[in-house]
């Protein structure tokens, strides 16, 4: 029972997430709900695995349908990441690819022969055609972490790089894991990696609730160290809670941060980063050259 603790509380996530997001998962954007259901049946599956005393035909069933639910995860994965990167991709092709799999996985003897038990649950046994589910896993995972990286080091638009960069950070476990997992399966380890895949699921729910968020993704973003928002983070707070700073230089800080943004947002442009903050063009050159000697002082520290 203690090996089910990780998929208890995957579940109790989920299911709080759903609550708090149900509405935009279910209008906004629909591969959100997807992976959230998807990944609902993963950790329900693994936990019946933990806790009940089957026969072989029943694991095996119940294996199958992990592996399922797993890929069906993985393939919402890839479709949140197209939304995000606004690639033109029809998903409906996901869609299908994953119901064909998910015929293939249950076919007796083709990717699972079996299953036995390792004490605390039960492991698959390898069939023939098994290196069809590790790539029909792993390629869209990694086409996921490829779009990510190139979403947050190459788009223009700001928006799509800073959630590239949350989903990216919250992907990563979950790709690591799998990524050793299935090397060491190759060498022949006997893993049930349920645990550890139930722990990095986690983070991954953690980054889609702040990408649900307008502004929580900016929250997570700021308390990464050596980052842009976790100066201005400093800054803002240094500037609200600094009981030395006079009440003028305060308010400077927070007016040249409020800049500093507004001119990424505008691209540099100048008279639109003024017409939004309702300042003359003057101020906002008085401001730049503020920014520069704040980094120019930065950098000498």
């Amino acid at each position: 029972m203690l090996y089910a603790i990780p998929s208890i509380s995957a579940i109790a996530i989920k299911l709080v997430l759903l609550w708090r997001a149900r509405q935009s998962l279910l209008i906004t954007n629909q591969a959100f709900l997807a992976v959230f259901i998807s990944l609902l049946a993963l950790n329900i599956s693994e936990m019946l695995l933990f806790t009940l005393n089957l026969k072989e035909s029943g694991a095996t069933i119940l294996v199958m349908a992990h592996y399922i639910f797993g890929l069906f995860s993985i393939l919402s994965v890839l479709g949140i990441t197209l939304s995000i990167t606004r690639q033109v991709f029809p998903i409906r092709t996901l869609a299908t690819f994953g119901c064909l799999m998910a015929i293939f996985i249950a076919i007796p003897g083709l990717a699972i022969e079996g299953t036995k038990s390792i004490g605390y649950s039960y492991t698959r046994i390898q069939g023939p055609y098994y290196f069809v589910v590790q790539l029909a896993l792993l390629v869209p995972f990694s086409a996921s972490i490829g779009l990510l990286i190139h979403g947050a080091l190459r788009s223009k638009s700001k928006e799509i790089k800073n959630k590239c960069s949350v989903l990216l950070i919250c992907l990563t476990p979950s790709f690591v894991s799998l990524f050793i997992i299935v090397a060491l399966m190759q060498f022949g380890f006997q893993i049930n990696a349920t645990v550890v895949i139930s722990f990095s699921i986690n983070i991954l729910l953690f980054g889609l609730l702040y990408l649900e968020g307008k502004y929580h993704i900016y929250g997570l973003l700021s308390s990464l160290p050596g980052t842009k928002y976790n100066d201005s983070a400093r800054i803002l707070t240094q500037a609200l809670f600094d009981p030395n700073m006079p009440l003028e230089k305060a308010k400077e800080l927070m007016d040249i941060e409020k800049t500093r943004y507004t001119l990424e947002l505008t691209r540099g442009n100048q008279s639109e980063a003024a017409r939004i903050l309702g300042v003359s063009r003057p101020t906002i050159c008085r401001r730049i050259k503020l920014i520069e000697s704040q980094y120019t002082k930065a950098r000498k520290l």
